[in-house]
């Protein structure tokens, strides 16, 4: 068994792995380059793969701060793999060591309350476990008669808005926020909406198609303290709802969500798929 550390040109191999390895209902091996290669506010990730006769059974991706994704293939599990790649990720950097829940460059932001066989592995190192579980929701965008065609009050953020709401979301939210919309904003047309206050200043955004690109996820979504209570958010989750349905999504995935009953009741998002997060010292 060899281990090393892989690059981009081991993209196919990758996706074949995460394309059986992966016990979530969304599409890991789709969105693999992304959480891979794609650096995120901590800096670069480093992928390690166990190969074996040519063939990838396992990685780790992680950065300084977090595991990033951890695979093994099915028939190759309880051989230690997992543990050796775990292990190798720990030592990736000083400080705490989140599994799975790195801000800005996610796929999910813990491990699913349903696989049981992950939580016991992470449980095994003795990791600290959070007494508050994460929460993904699905919101059904066809049909769904909540979702205006035409959401009022908002307007897709535009190049010569990009630095103003890079700012803002600094200010507000810090800078893995900020890294999210530095993404969303890259899209064409940027996948980004925004509310201004009475003198014309950007009051608040909602992006999507920002991490995990191609899967139908929301957010980071955030308004001006000072602003709130006036229908911002509720127009800002529209929008970018209705813009995920025109780009031909059936749902939109809702990740980390802080507050459900907010997106339950404005755009009926339901089915809640908790998960457990864990984190390490070192």
């Amino acid at each position: 068994m060899d281990f090393r550390e892989a690059g981009e040109h081991d993209l196919p191999a990758i996706r074949r792995l995460l394309s059986v390895a992966n016990h979530t209902p969304w599409d890991l091996a789709r969105v693999a380059r992304e959480k891979c290669f794609v650096p995120g506010p901590r800096g670069r990730p480093i992928t390690v793969v166990a190969e074996e006769a040519g063939e990838l059974v396992g990685l780790a991706t992680s950065t300084s701060r977090a595991l990033r994704v951890l695979a093994v293939r099915p028939d190759r599990r309880r051989e230690g793999i997992g543990s050796h790649l775990f292990e190798r990720s720990l030592r990736n950097g000083p400080g705490p060591f989140a599994i799975y829940g790195e801000a800005g460059n996610y796929f999910l932001p813990g491990v699913p309350e349903s696989d049981h066989a992950t939580i016991s592995f992470f449980r095994s190192f003795g990791l600290r476990e959070e007494p508050e579980p994460a929460i993904n929701l699905l919101v059904p965008l066809k049909g769904n008669s909540r979702i205006p065609a035409r959401p009022d009050k908002v307007e897709r953020g535009s190049p010569p808005d990009c630095d103003r709401i890079i700012d803002f979301a600094t200010r507000h939210f810090g800078s893995a926020w900020a890294w999210e919309v530095s993404r969303a904003l890259e899209n064409t047309p940027p996948t980004l909406f925004i509310v201004r206050n009475d003198d014309g200043d950007v009051a608040g955004f909602s992006a999507h198609e920002a991490n995990n690109r191609g899967l139908g996820f929301f957010g980071p979504m955030g308004v001006d303290p000072g602003q709130r209570g006036k229908g911002s958010g509720r127009a800002l989750l529209l929008a970018s709802l209705s813009d995920l349905r025109t780009l031909g999504y059936a749902e939109a995935v809702i990740s980390w969500a802080a507050n459900a009953g907010f997106y339950e009741g404005v755009a009926g998002a339901a089915r809640p798929f908790p998960m457990i997060r864990f984190s390490a010292a070192r």
